[in-house]
């Protein structure tokens, strides 16, 4: 395998199912006898949600067979080809359908969470593949304490 371009972009599916669960949220909220003040904080947690997975930056991340990864920002309309950005792919976490890529750019720590939309199972197979031959697929790090 000399090389694995992969595509990165908010998941449509991940936003949808946020919406459709901060909207569940807020019904049975309606449904309960709690104050009726409550019913715009699932709303507004579920916006927030959807906020930070649309403000991902989008981009093509190439990995080598070397072990290096290269980060291409997508550019916009009108806009020069960017420079490639040297990538540091720090692990990869799957919670079922979900998958949550950890990697760092010029310092800046991504979290990309990715649906069956974002990174097809064959290319979600072939970053373990590849995770796996760098040794890179350590636990990603957290803010929280998993024991």
């Amino acid at each position: 395998m000399p090389s694995l371009p992969l595509e990165l972009k908010p998941s449509i599916a991940l936003q949808a199912a946020l919406t459709a669960l901060a909207l569940l949220a807020a019904f049975a909220l309606w449904l309960s006898d709690l104050p009726r003040e409550a019913l715009p904080l699932p709303l507004m947690l579920g916006a927030i949600s959807v906020w930070r997975v649309r403000r991902l930056p989008r981009g093509r991340l190439l990995l080598h067979d070397s072990g290096q990864a290269d980060w291409w920002p997508a550019s916009a309309a009108g806009m020069a080809a960017p420079e490639a950005l040297p990538a540091e792919l720090l692990g990869l976490e799957s919670r079922g359908p979900i998958a949550v890529l950890t990697l760092r750019i010029q310092g800046r720590l991504l979290r990309w969470p990715l649906a069956s939309d974002t990174l097809p199972g064959p290319q979600l197979r072939a970053l373990r593949l590849w995770l796996d031959r760098h040794g890179q697929r350590a636990q990603a790090p957290s803010s929280t304490p998993t024991h």
